[in-house]
């Protein structure tokens, strides 16, 4: 009676819980269209403008000097190749779809090499799927990571272990194989850490199937295996290698993250890669039975598996609303699109970093509407979100920021120690061009645009501005170079900006006294930004000598500094009568809160005064520049 009365429980909750039953090749199906509708998220949706500034982040250039200054150093070839495909994404749409179309190869060839059946696709996506975090989740680092080609560097890494390791197992002749390892350990200039990986593969695999069939001709390869791991890197070091540091012999090959707490986020990917494919010897060595068609349920372990797997990457990556508006920013900036860049401000939700505040007071000032708007927008700052933040304004805003400000020649410092410090590539090589171009330095110019003339996709930049090297009056008439010339009416010296690109910016623009219009404004500007009455008079009564309006900033600013001081007569100066109406309002609303805590005024303030330079003046205090 309890068998039966068992029986019947269980018809009842498969009537109630019906089992979706699927074919492997179904699963399978269902488990690669849910990859590819993550991977062209991630990569296309959501890091459209990471990947174009990854391209130019990059350089390939076809010939023997640029293969021989990767190759030098251990996985060299890993960069190399990887340089090559990372030039795609010039073209994102091509370059994201090469990208996942070797994901999927990977994924191939784990299922292949390791014998995994349909049932278990979920668990086979697992290095690939780490591989694609370990794109998406780089962020800022990737401008100080000194691991050329990165974004393909370990995928092509450890597909080149696979193919080795599969090759190793397809292979019964006996003295071949016994030989295999030392063959495959002479690649370790190329493949680096990955070629010793393919090796110890090779080892495990034979002590793995030694216990199972005693087998004594396995001692061979596993002796020989472990010494060459231990030797030839080691040999490598002393004889071969000069670009290679002691610590990095075993490693090589590998991005160049730090072994810290802070960065160990970024080695999460490649430890469950690296730890998975060990995981997936259980499928060698356990006999798999002939795959056959039959019906699996949808909702299965590995299904439970894989659904972990991608909502891991989908929450690991790196989600960061102001990371995306500085590179559609610099992007704007670039291609001097000052209107794209005040809108990429307005459509911010969180508050601004620094960068994009500097760079929608560029955007203003270059359409010449700063003195109207520059404190209208939010002036609260947060630091970069990075594990590491030394530093990222300089790296990602001072080329940009330094060369539309006309300082040419901090622009170019930037850029030659970057090159020294992370490698030549694409976006340093235009800012060299334009710079020697704006110095008259054209035998330099010409140099660097030769470089760039030997890329695929920026041949068309270069030929722009080769006519300007080879007619130097044809660039007086570009647009850029027009607007910056005017800015460079100063001392031309270089002196140290401290790695402070704001506040060097504003003191020396500051301190300027007289030169053309443009740059008594830019001072002028910079004083109100500082908070500089005593400054501020001598440029404000220049400008109001000089120009049949003032924008309402300055006039804002004249009234309060006024006010406070009460040393300046400025009765003969023509306000508008509806900025003093709200000055006036100020004057009384402030008597009226005088006893209240400043975070108190600033809620009462800023919906009444928070698009003014009074509001900016009382409230703004902690510019977080760095």
């Amino acid at each position: 009676m309890k068998s039966t009365n068992k029986k019947k429980s269980l018809k009842r909750k498969k009537s109630v819980f019906p089992v979706i039953e699927l074919s492997f090749r179904s699963y399978r199906n269902i488990c690669i269209m849910l990859f590819i509708l993550l991977a062209y998220h991630l990569t296309l949706c959501c890091n459209y403008n990471f990947l174009i500034w990854a391209e130019e982040l990059s350089l390939f250039i076809p010939g023997r000097l640029f293969f021989d200054r990767h190759v030098i150093v251990p996985g060299g070839l890993l960069s190399y190749a990887g340089s090559f495909l990372t030039q795609f994404f010039y073209l994102p749409v091509l370059g994201c779809t090469l990208f996942i179309l070797l994901l999927f190869l990977l994924q191939y060839l784990v299922r292949t090499t390791f014998c995994i059946s349909g049932k278990y696709t979920g668990l086979s996506f697992i290095p690939s799927g780490m591989l694609l975090l370990s794109v998406t989740q780089v962020e800022y680092l990737l401008h100080t990571l000194k691991t050329p080609g990165y974004l393909y560097a370990g995928l092509l890494g450890i597909t080149v272990t696979l193919l080795f390791f599969i090759l190793y197992r397809k292979i019964n002749f006996r003295p071949l194989k016994s030989i295999l390892p030392v063959i495959y350990i002479s690649t370790y200039q190329f493949f680096g850490f990955y070629t010793l990986l393919a090796v110890f593969l090779c080892v495990l695999y034979e002590i793995l199937f030694f216990i199972k069939d005693k087998n004594t001709y396995r001692f061979f390869p596993v002796v020989t295996g472990l010494f060459m791991i231990l030797v030839v890197p080691y040999i490598s070091y002393v004889y071969t290698n000069i670009r290679i540091q002691w610590q990095e012999i075993y490693i090589a090959g590998l991005p160049k993250f730090y072994f810290t707490q802070d960065e160990l986020i970024y080695w999460i990917p490649f430890l469950i890669l690296f730890f998975s494919i060990l995981f997936f010897f259980v499928f060698l060595l356990k006999k798999q039975p002939v795959e056959k068609e039959v019906k699996i349920p949808l909702l299965n372990r590995d299904t439970f598996i894989f659904i972990i797997l991608l909502a891991g990457i989908y929450l690991g990556s790196y989600r960061n609303e102001n990371f995306k508006t500085e590179l559609k920013m610099t992007r704007a900036v670039e291609n001097n699109d000052w209107e794209k860049v005040i809108s990429l401000g307005k459509e911010l939700k969180s508050s601004p970093t620094r960068l994009i505040i500097m760079y929608q007071n560029l955007a203003l000032y270059k359409l010449g509407r700063a003195g109207d708007e520059m404190f209208a927008v939010d002036n609260v700052s947060v630091l970069p979100k990075t594990k590491r933040p030394t530093l990222i304004l300089m790296h990602l805003g001072a080329k940009p920021v330094y060369f539309q400000y006309g300082k040419i020649n901090y622009c170019y410092r930037w850029c030659m120690e970057d090159m020294s410090e992370y490698g030549m590539n694409v976006n340093l090589l235009k800012y060299m061009v334009k710079c020697a171009i704006m110095n008259e330095e054209f035998p330099l110019a010409r140099k660097y645009n030769n470089v760039l003339k030997k890329t695929f996709f920026h041949k068309n930049w270069a030929e722009k501005y080769q006519k300007y090297i080879d007619n130097p009056e044809s660039g007086e008439n570009d647009p850029e170079m027009k607007a910056i010339r005017p800015l460079m009416a100063y001392d031309n010296v270089l002196d140290g900006d401290g790695g402070l690109l704001e506040i060097y910016l504003l003191n020396n623009f500051a301190y300027l006294e007289g030169g053309p219009p443009e740059l008594v404004e830019l001072s002028l500007q910079c004083n109100l930004i500082l908070k500089n009455i005593e400054r501020f008079w001598p440029r404000f009564f220049l400008y109001a000598r000089t120009h049949k309006r003032l924008p309402a900033h300055y006039q804002e600013a004249a009234l309060l500094y006024s006010h406070l001081e009460k040393k300046v007569d400025i009765s003969k100066i023509n306000f508008d009568q509806e900025i003093v109406a709200r000055f006036n309002q100020l004057v009384t609303l402030s008597e009226t809160y005088q006893y209240r805590s400043d975070e108190e005024n600033r809620k009462a303030f800023k919906p009444v005064f928070g698009d003014t330079y009074w509001y900016y003046y009382f409230f703004i205090k902690d510019i977080k520049s760095n």
